[in-house]
């Protein structure tokens, strides 16, 4: 009998803003990967969006590209980031929907 645990798989969503400058992308990658070890959780891909783009700008490139590959991945149904505020462009934005149409 085994007594490995199984390991979940999640992407790594990390975004610098203007809001959080105090939080760089690497401070965010170290929390997210400390995270991800200490709770077994294996990081398949990560994702960045380095650009300080301005209030308004379109989508986000590396968040699209995030969803893209999620909906090509089934199996992988985690996203791990810093803090929620990373997983949404602006206030009030609603929650994100990861899914093919059947």
């Amino acid at each position: 009998m085994s007594t490995s645990t199984a390991t979940l798989q999640a992407v790594a969503y990390y975004r610098q803003s203007a809001v959080h400058a105090n939080c760089g992308l690497l401070i965010q990658q170290r929390r997210v990967r400390q995270w991800a070890r200490l709770h077994h959780v294996q990081i398949v891909h990560e994702f960045a969006d380095a650009e300080h783009l301005a209030f308004g700008a379109p989508a986000l490139p590396a968040f699209t590209q995030m969803l893209d590959w999620l909906n090509e991945h089934a199996d992988v149904r985690f996203i791990l980031c810093a803090d929620s505020t990373r997983l949404r462009r602006f206030p009030g934005q609603a929650a994100i929907k990861i899914g093919r149409a059947h």
